[in-house]
């Protein structure tokens, strides 16, 4: 078996990155520097993972109690527009000034703004190169006049510091600026009793800002013996920094946040996301795709993205695959560098205006679940799904209001969008988000995995106290209609039935999934830790829900109710739930698997056609991917990887949410889910090598990926004959296990050394190794 060429560590880009959506991003995990402009002025940008600006009302969710059975008769009758009309008039009430209510903004803390009056940068010379292990970004220009210029950034993971440092190969002089926020300061909004504070250091000087969080900030400043050091009117700090030739300048870049939130005291304790050095998180998965490197015409492990990404658009083979490579280690780095005791927000953790797109939140209906956090634990780094917990936990009490309040329900109901606070009251009748009830069980889905992965006992506790919570609500929350369980008002995100007048409908596909899967999930966590009273009522439940149903084209309906048609042209695909999970016996048959193939090209189709909103959101084509792959769908999955790679990221390898637009992380973490889906497909029980392996993947090898009951794929590597994968249990996970024995299938025209089809094998902590063959 050929030994493959070893995945791109590093990457340099060549253009100038001179607005902060094309800057070069640097994170702690929970301190954020984005680094743009030109050799005359840098700018960084600096945020925190805590710094949302309240600025929105955050009042509890609407009072829909006395309105919901007008609601409920109204759907049941099929008259959405009736419905909507009640949910109209309360958001009327419920907004201050009847507009659509936003969860509070992820804002940049400070700007520092590195100017060189004297700046005379030769042509072509600039360079922005990064290193994926270490998550150190450098920039270096060649000057006229100083010679060899270079500022780097290097982050202290885990920590609330960046450390600056600047260099050139002649003396002179540079002018920094220390201010509030970001290019866009602005903002209008009630008072809040959050400060950030931000330090730049060198030795014994000192910069500071202070930035509350008020309608109209007020800086608190102090300045050390930094050569003319003063303060401006506008709160700003301004300093000279004398540059020595051969002598690197350390500024350290602090930002901390008095007054966040206090952490649950279940979750606050695993730190482990943030203690495990980015080093060894960076090597968990490595991926390659054979000798492609050394057997080209050009080499591309030294060119540049904007090369790449060139070739790569134009349909160059060996530049399509180098491309895969680069970002799935890429996106890996994303994810690593922006989740702390927090995930990833819409913009990971990075962001430069005052007025980001959609507040910059944690968008729970697809962002999060199937962008940020998806490949933290199948790509070998479960212990960074703890932040979506803690993130979770720290909003209970707003959650059980929001079940009280909208579906006079017990439990908790989550909201599509948080930031701040849990409350549902980001909602309208195009937009009802608050009908949503797939988001508790979603987030259930991704502890359970986490716990599944690990067999960390210490999460049970807190497991168990929220799936009760979450089942709760979804019993209370059903409406029973002429004997029959539905679930009304439904909502599937976001789309509207065919033709409807509104998103509000009966009976969501993916709700119903949803709460099927948390069914299992729960009673699963009973069992572990010794408490069986819910589990012969939460059966019922699942049992009365809905059967999913196919529309007339043989796809699989978005409602299972006939009176709310399929609309396949839409972004998001929410149905496919029970495809991304374990498995469900309602949706694991040939004709539903059939069915769910249909709804992936549907969607696909539409994606690839012309109108301009049809290629928004990266995280839905990351879901497609994903169950192309676990359908055994290779060239399908292929076609997707192939679209994300080449369309949604920029030359700073930064995701973006559209096409080259809008800065955004949710490809970051769904492109490299896709990757594993296609190479290892698991359940409890049973695992699939290779289960979407396309043709031009010759060969390759991966490392670190994970699933469920501690299974470890320490290393698969191929060639077009030959396959061998080494598996293990990962340590201490063995309160995860349900049995020590595995059955391993091979994807299509792979089978077993033996010729088998499958093989059932006793899988402990060490090492077993699995040999396949071709036919």
């Amino acid at each position: 078996m050929v030994a493959p060429s070893p995945p791109p560590a590093t990457f340099t880009s060549i253009s100038a990155g001179e607005d902060w959506e094309h800057g070069i991003p640097v994170g702690t995990g929970r301190v954020g520097a984005l680094l743009h402009g030109a050799p005359g002025e840098h700018r960084v940008d600096l945020t925190h993972e805590e710094f949302f600006l309240p600025v929105n009302p955050r009042g509890p969710a609407p009072d829909l109690r006395s309105r919901l059975p007008g609601m409920r008769q109204a759907m049941m009758e099929g008259d959405a527009a009736r419905a909507g009309d009640l949910l109209a008039a309360a958001a009327a009430e419920h907004s201050p000034d009847g507009s659509l209510i936003w969860t509070d903004p992820f804002v940049p803390a400070a700007r520092l703004t590195i100017t060189d009056p004297e700046a005379a940068p030769v042509p072509g010379s600039r360079r922005r190169h990064v290193d994926l292990s270490t998550g150190v970004a450098e920039i270096s220009w060649e000057d006229a006049r100083r010679g060899r210029q270079t500022l780097r950034m290097q982050p202290h993971h885990g920590q609330q510091s960046v450390l600056l440092t600047l260099s050139s190969q002649a003396s002179g002089e540079l002018g920094l600026r220390l201010s509030e926020g970001g290019g866009d300061s602005s903002t209008e909004g009630p008072a809040a009793q959050m400060r950030s504070h931000v330090f730049l250091d060198e030795g014994q000087a000192r910069l500071r800002v202070g930035a509350e969080r008020t309608a109209h900030e007020t800086a608190e400043t102090t300045v050390g013996p930094l050569p003319e050091a003063e303060r401006h009117g506008d709160g700003a700090v301004v300093a000279r920094l004398p540059l020595r030739p051969g002598v690197e300048t350390v500024l350290r870049l602090h930002v901390t946040v008095e007054g966040a939130p206090a952490h649950d005291p279940l979750l606050g304790a695993n730190a482990s996301c943030l203690s495990t050095p980015r080093e060894v998180l960076a090597a968990r998965s490595r991926f390659s795709l054979g000798v492609r490197h050394e057997a080209a015409e050009h080499s591309w492990t030294d060119r540049s993205t904007e090369e790449l990404l060139a070739a790569a658009r134009q349909g160059e083979p060996a530049a399509e695959d180098a491309l895969v490579e680069l970002v799935y280690a890429a996106s890996r780095h994303t994810i690593i560098s922006s989740t702390g005791v927090l995930p990833p927000n819409l913009t990971g953790l990075w962001q430069g205006t005052r007025s980001p797109a959609w507040s910059g939140d944690y968008t729970l209906n697809g962002n999060v679940t199937l962008g940020a956090t998806a490949s933290m634990i199948s790509t070998g780094m479960p212990e960074l799904r703890w932040s979506l917990l803690r993130l979770i936990s720290r909003h209970l009490p707003d959650f059980r209001e929001n079940a009280r309040r909208v579906l006079g329900a017990e439990g908790l109901l989550l909201p599509a969008r948080l930031s701040t606070h849990g409350h549902s009251t980001h909602f309208s009748v195009e937009f009802p988000h608050l009908f949503w009830i797939g988001c508790g069980p979603w987030v259930l889905r991704q502890g359970w995995d986490l716990f599944s992965a690990t067999g960390d006992t210490t999460l049970l506790p807190w497991l168990w106290s929220f799936a009760q919570e979450v089942m709760r609500c979804c019993e209370t929350a059903v409406h029973h209609h002429d004997g029959t369980v539905h679930l009304v008002p439904s909502y599937s995100p976001e789309n509207t039935p065919h033709r409807a007048p509104n998103p509000l409908a009966v009976d969501a596909t993916s709700d119903i999934a949803a709460i099927r899967d948390a069914a299992v999930v729960a009673t699963r966590i009973g069992r572990l830790v010794g408490d069986e009273t819910h589990a012969r009522r939460w059966a019922r439940l699942r049992e009365s829900l809905p059967a999913p149903m196919l529309t007339p084209a043989g796809a699989l309906a978005e409602w299972a109710h006939p009176g709310f048609p399929d609309e396949p042209h839409h972004r998001h695909a929410s149905h496919l739930y029970a495809f991304g999970a374990e498995g469900d016996e309602a949706f694991d048959t040939p004709q539903m698997r059939a069915a769910a193939l249909t709804t992936v090209r549907q969607r696909l189709t539409y994606r690839e056609s012309d109108p301009p909103e049809s290629m928004q959101m990266a995280f839905g084509l990351c879901e497609l991917g994903v169950v192309a792959a676990r359908l055994g769908e290779a060239e399908l999955a292929l076609r997707i990887v192939h679209t994300l790679a080449q369309q949604h990221w920029h030359p700073s390898m930064m995701s973006t949410h559209d096409p080259s637009s809008i800065l955004n992380a949710d490809a970051s973490g769904g492109f490299p889910a896709v990757v594993a889906a296609m190479l290892l497909t698991s359940r409890p029980g049973q695992a699939v090598l290779l289960p979407a392996l396309p043709q031009r993947w010759s060969t390759g090898a991966v490392s670190g990926l994970c699933g469920p009951e501690g299974l470890i794929l320490e290393e698969l590597a191929w060639d077009p004959g030959h396959a061998r994968a080494t598996l293990r249990r990962r340590p201490g996970s063995q309160a995860a296990w349900t049995s020590r024995w595995l059955e391993f299938t091979a994807g299509t025209g792979w089978r077993h050394a033996d010729g088998a089809p499958s093989r059932t094998v006793e899988l402990g902590e060490e090492p077993l190794t699995l040999e396949l063959r071709r036919g």
